[in-house]
């Protein structure tokens, strides 16, 4: 009945035509105004935007006593027996809707709740499947999604045992007697057991008592009486205290392990028979100073995620070098231990191999005769325990800059140093600045601030704290959020962000939308044509919905022209064809008559309207003058190229949005989520204020992670890591600043390798180009960091030709020269097109280098040292401490690539940096400053890129397991002895050291790291 009556809707007021086989809404509304029996006027709503101008029209129509005769009139009537939702105001009692819709849709949710909150009697019809008569085929009917809860049974398994409580056959025979009621003779020899708490063998042996002799009196008396009371002790031990006793028991039983001589026996014997010595342990006196530390280290704990209340499989943890080894599960053997540790040792010898010859050639130069292999094996160690800490704790190590209580041949002393918060942890935010420069480009369909449509809101920043701290929306007029929707109505291709768009604006949620409309052969060309009008037959074009969107926006506003935007490209994207021109001008003729803001008499007018301004590509006089009058095609697709951004991205106070559907809902509802936040903290910090800033999103477009322009490197999830010059030594660098003698005060230092296929046809220019870029480096890399940046050329492979050879020797010997040198000599084989042997007159023909230079080259040549890059797949990539970047379509970089590159690993480079720099302290060991800093950047690039790619190669770097251990370790303050932290074999100054174990006792809860 339902889908009979909708389906007669939907055709009689041109929602669905049989002939064309169109898509009906997925919801609508049926909205008329009764005098009596009377239906006085009808109007069609399908949007919620367009409830409000319907009502207001019912509301201006006189009652004319006389019912309407149109076809449809049935359609209005209630149902025998068919619900009402009556309304509690009398304002709208004289209006009745009727809703159809698809039960499940967003499209159906916002007009239902518009209708609800507008106080309107209203009955709901479920639309189903409207073409059923054209196509009966079930597949392709909309279905209702059935949704429920899940239950979870948790089903204990508890395996019994049968014990034969009967006594044995040599009790029945009386051939053995229990030994606690026989009694002792004073003539038999010492009883060698624990008898009544007592440990006899030990007490004998200290007195050096012959235990197979008799014993004297005194010392016999005491053994029966250790023997008389035994029975008692065990009866004892097996009672289990009442649960005002056990409250402290985990503090006893640590307070118990930490002063026994061998703490891991006796913590394994106190975790493993806890039962039997629970009567015992909850007779230990607890000091004041002790509940202190176990309360902290408790909590950290529970930071780090050891201790989860409430759940006992969650306190216990087993960690090799931060890797996490569950041994609990029943399919663990110590062979699986066993692999762990062989694998664990693969790494850290490769690891070794990567940076020892680094630092020890820099600790040679730098250092003093006496300081040289300290400061190497200083330097060692701190990149090993860098390991242990972590990607992520050293970014957030780096980023805070604060090193003061951090020693790496220490344990960390600080937990706020390492722990995070947990509102601070994961992946880092980075924005684009796609506010600025976009003022020509970008149409903006809303103003939160300015709009009419919003004049309702509350102005209150803190009345909208307030009400977000229970869960509502965060309603305010103000601009707060802004969503760039960079899209091509014409290239079928859906954006997942529209949905987004359509759910927050009904949430009420405060976001300004802008789209940049723009193709995307336009930008890549970074022009744009003036296509033919051809009489409307051709194709619709990206400039074409540009064009009639800002129209619609100045004339109707910018909530129609959103309703447009959403219902056109809905339609487009299940089309098998592509709307013409003409076709696509009617289409939303046809919708601003549907939504009633286009009366059905000036139809041709409107039209003849929209044709023209397609055709001549300028609005009529009538029209100009308004506020999007600055408004252009050709600056929307300059815009896009400057900004390196396409159709299909969309961004959320810049921040890139995910543009895969399949994952686009799960990770921008984090991006919302953590945006919310952000927006909250500055709001009760006082940067966001009812007034202040004027511009809320210029204010959030700022900062040291905002990129004037999109980079392909802001895609990569978790970057890829390669050592491209394991054969490279400091000769190869090229400083890109004048050296200086101290550098303690420098942030970071970076290597900018560039692995070039020299036998390539590209590879001259690529080199070249390379050679260029660096030589034009800037002086400040950062705006808040002072960085440091050498670089060097790696021929991908062996060089085969002579004139590569040539090139991979001086490459390999660049630093005696600059690069504009090395860029002459390149510049010259590209243009010579060299073939052949190549001898020491060569560099002769090159024009613009000094005779020194030319000597020195013509020795290089002689030497012929090569150091060609590791194996790879790729002919051209580029690393900064080992981040990839490998360019798409071209193998040339450009310095916004390099400097994209130092902005990513900018944080943990910062960390590795301060601490290695702490070892390898230059002072006054050598006056070379060109040979200091090119062994420093040289020693910390290679530790970096080492320590990059074991990050990047193992799953510490993701989970909770890599702060475990500076977590841990963190239990250590200073130089006060922690009496829950144990360490075995931990010399740090031992070269030999192969094991060390580190255990702390969190309440009878171990944490084991070997490393």
């Amino acid at each position: 009945m339902h889908r009979s009556l909708a389906r007669d809707a939907a055709i009689v007021y041109g929602l669905y035509d049989i002939e064309k086989g169109n898509v009906p809404p997925s919801a609508f509304c049926l909205l008329s105004r009764r005098d009596g029996d009377n239906i006085v006027g009808t109007q069609l709503v399908i949007d919620e935007s367009l409830l409000p101008n319907a009502l207001n029209e019912l509301k201006l129509q006189e009652s004319c006593g006389e019912q309407v005769e149109a076809e449809g009139s049935h359609l209005l009537a209630q149902l025998p027996g068919e619900s009402i939702h009556p309304t509690t105001s009398s304002e709208n009692e004289e209006f009745v809707a009727i809703l159809y819709g698809q039960v499940g849709t967003s499209a159906f949710a916002s007009l239902y709740k518009s209708l609800k909150n507008s106080q309107i009697d209203l009955i709901v019809r479920h639309m189903g499947f409207i073409p059923y008569e054209e196509n009966s085929a079930a597949s392709v009917a909309f279905p209702t999604v059935m949704q429920g809860y899940g239950v979870r049974l948790d089903i204990r398994n508890v395996e019994y045992k049968a014990f034969d409580d009967g006594p044995s056959d040599n009790e029945k025979d009386g051939e053995k007697l229990d030994w606690n009621d026989a009694g002792h003779h004073p003539e038999q020899s010492a009883r060698d057991e624990f008898l009544g708490g007592l440990n006899l063998h030990t007490i004998f042996d200290r007195l050096h008592v012959d235990n197979t002799k008799p014993l004297a009196t005194d010392l016999h008396a005491l053994q029966t009486a250790a023997i008389r009371s035994h029975s008692f002790q065990i009866g004892s031990e097996s009672i289990i205290p009442p649960a005002w006793q056990r409250r402290s028991l985990s503090m006893q039983a640590a307070s118990l392990i930490v002063s026994s001589p061998d703490p891991l026996e006796a913590l394994k014997g106190v975790s493993q028979n806890l039962p039997s010595v629970a009567h015992s342990l909850s007779n230990i006196q607890i000091s004041d100073s002790f509940e202190v530390i176990a309360e902290k280290a408790t909590k950290l704990a529970t930071k780090v995620g050891a201790v989860s209340p409430g759940w006992g499989d969650a306190a216990f943890g087993f960690y090799v070098n931060s890797r996490e080894v569950n041994i609990e599960r029943p399919s663990f053997n110590v062979f699986q231990l066993l692999n762990v540790l062989r694998e664990e040792d693969a790494i850290l010898r490769n690891l070794e191999l990567s940076v020892r010859p680094a630092l020890k050639k820099a600790a040679l130069v730098l250092g003093s005769a006496e300081d040289r292999s300290k400061a190497e094996w200083a330097a060692l160690q701190s990149i090993r325990k860098m390991m242990d800490i972590g990607a992520e704790k050293m970014a957030e190590i780096g980023k805070k800059g604060d090193f003061s209580n951090m020693n790496p041949m220490t344990d960390v002393s600080n937990e706020d140093d390492v722990v995070n918060d947990p509102d601070e942890e994961g992946s880092q935010i980075y924005r684009i600045d796609v506010g600025r420069g976009g003022k020509n480009a970008v149409l903006y369909l809303n103003d939160i601030e300015k709009d009419p449509e919003y004049s309702s809101w509350p102005t209150s920043m803190q009345e909208m704290l307030y009400r977000a701290q229970f869960g509502g929306a965060p309603t305010v007029r103000r601009n707060l959020f802004t969503m760039l929707l960079v899209i091509d109505p014409a290239d079928g291709n859906p954006n997942p962000a529209l949905d987004a768009v359509a759910q927050l604006l009904n949430a009420q949620f405060p976001l300004r939308v802008g789209v940049l409309i723009v193709n995307k052969d336009d930008v890549t060309k970074g022009v744009s044509e003036t296509l033919p009008w051809d009489n409307g037959d051709r194709p619709f074009h990206a400039s074409d919905s540009f064009l009639l969107l800002k129209h619609i926006t100045n004339k109707y506003g910018g909530m129609v022209a959103i309703s447009c935007l959403l219902q056109l490209l809905h339609e487009s994207t299940n089309m098998d064809d592509v709307f013409s021109a003409k076709e696509y001008v009617s289409a939303h003729v046809s919708l601003l008559v549907q939504m009633r803001v286009v009366h059905e008499g000036l139809v041709s007018n409107v039209q003849n309207e929209l044709i023209n301004l397609l055709k001549t590509g300028k609005e009529t006089e009538n029209n100009s003058g308004s506020k999007n009058e600055g408004l252009g095609y050709e600056s929307a697709v300059q815009f896009a190229n400057d900004k390196l951004i396409r159709p299909g991205m969309s961004f959320f106070n810049g921040i890139p949005l995910p543009r895969n559907p399949a994952t686009f809902e799960s990770k921008v509802n984090t991006v919302l989520r953590d945006e919310q936040h952000h927006i909250m903290e500055l709001a009760m910090k006082g940067i966001i204020t009812d007034s202040t800033p004027k511009s809320v999103y210029a204010t959030i477009l700022s900062g040291d992670n905002l990129f004037k322009k999109y980079h392909p490197l802001l895609d990569e999830s978790s970057g890829e890591y390669f050592i491209a010059s394991p054969k490279s030594d400091d000769t190869s660098l090229i400083l890109l600043s004048q050296p200086i003698s101290d550098y303690s005060n420098v942030d970071a230092l970076f290597v900018i390798e560039a692995m070039i296929d020299l036998d390539d046809s590209s590879s001259f220019e690529a080199a070249s180009s390379f050679l260029k870029v660096i030589s034009s480096a800037p002086s400040n890399w950062h705006e808040s960091k002072t960085v440091s940046v050498a670089a060097r050329i790696v021929p991908a492979g062996k060089s085969a030709s002579s004139a590569s050879q040539l090139l991979e020797s001086l490459f390999c010997a660049a630093s005696y020269f600059d690069a504009i040198d090395l860029k002459a000599v390149v510049d010259h084989i590209q243009d010579s097109k060299l073939e052949g042997d190549v001898d020491a007159n060569f560099f002769d023909e090159v024009e613009g280098l000094s005779a020194s230079v030319r000597r020195k080259m013509a020795d290089a040549v002689t030497e012929g040292k090569q150091c060609h890059a590791a194996k790879h797949d790729g002919k051209y990539l580029y690393t900064a401490n080992g981040r990839v970047y490998v360019p798409t379509g071209s193998p040339l970089i450009t310095l916004d690539d390099i400097k994209m590159l130092v902005s990513l690993e900018l944080d943990r480079t910062a960390a590795i940096t301060k601490l290695i720099l702490t070892n390898l302290s230059p002072n006054s060991a050598s006056n070379n400053d060109s040979l200091v800093g090119r062994l420093l950047h040289h020693a910390i690039g290679r530790s970096a890129a080492a320590l990059n790619k074991v990050f990047s190669l193992s799953s510490k770097s993701e989970g909770v397991s890599a702060a475990v251990t500076a977590d841990l370790n963190s239990l250590q303050t200073g130089d006060e002895e922690n009496p829950l932290y144990f360490a075995w074999n931990n010399d740090a100054a031992s070269e030999n050291l192969h094991v060390s174990v580190h255990v702390a006792v969190f309440t009878v809860i171990l944490f084991a790291n070997q490393g």
